[in-house]
């Protein structure tokens, strides 16, 4: 029985993989995000989970500085896993200053408003 659905974006290698593997681990399914370019890496960070945790696991690929990919992210982890429970962003915070999609989407994921009054700290 899973846990709950968590979704980790920078996902194909470095501290997002480590912490899409851990909460595989701990019993979460995953939802994968990263760059198109990262797509063999993501697979593999997939397949890994599913060999050795037997979780779940959804690829999504786009750019957390694209809103519209952000949002799709969410919708194909709740869509295909069942809900959204843990969200981890992997991501540098100079990505974010471009845009701020990640944690607007994650955050506010209605509210504009809301987005810009606790994202001041960021830009």
């Amino acid at each position: 029985m899973s846990k709950g659905t968590a979704i980790v974006t920078g996902a194909a290698e470095g501290i997002g993989r480590a912490i899409a593997i851990r909460l595989a681990e701990d019993g979460y399914d995953i939802g994968l995000f990263d760059l198109p370019r990262s797509e063999q890496k993501l697979q593999a960070v997939a397949e890994h989970i599913q060999k050795e945790t037997g979780r779940r696991t959804v690829n999504v690929l786009g750019d957390v500085s694209v809103e519209d990919d952000v949002k799709a992210l969410v919708e194909n982890v709740v869509r295909d896993l069942g809900g959204l429970d843990v969200v981890s962003t992997r991501t540098s915070l100079p990505a974010l200053s471009r845009c701020n999609a990640a944690h607007r989407a994650f955050c506010c994921i209605d509210d504009c408003e809301c987005w810009d009054r606790c994202s001041s700290s960021f830009t």
